[in-house]
């Protein structure tokens, strides 16, 4: 198995960086902190969701807005602390 077209899903493709990516590296992305409760914690939880596929759904007229805090917002985005995540992109986000 090596490439991503032969991967069937989310473990397959954990393989694959196992064996291609500097060990130091996929530890960074792949670990939680310390102990990792809450890794398995989200890991035990997300395997805990079902999703429903639903063919032929008019969504047309969905919508991702929210109300936080009091004020709308037409699709919730957050971005949380990144001072690291360019180390594992391509060149370190250095090109």
């Amino acid at each position: 198995m090596g490439s991503v077209a032969r991967a069937y899903n989310i473990a397959d493709l954990r393989k694959m960086a196992l064996r291609r990516v500097p060990h130091g590296l996929f530890e960074f992305v792949d670990r939680g902190t310390e102990d990792e409760v809450s890794l398995r914690h989200n890991r035990a939880i997300f395997e805990g969701i079902r999703l429903k596929p639903r063919n032929l759904v008019d969504v047309s007229k969905r919508s991702q807005e929210v109300t936080l805090f009091g004020k709308k917002h037409k699709m919730p985005i957050i971005i949380a602390p990144t001072g690291t995540a360019g180390g594992p992109w391509f060149r370190g986000g250095n090109a």
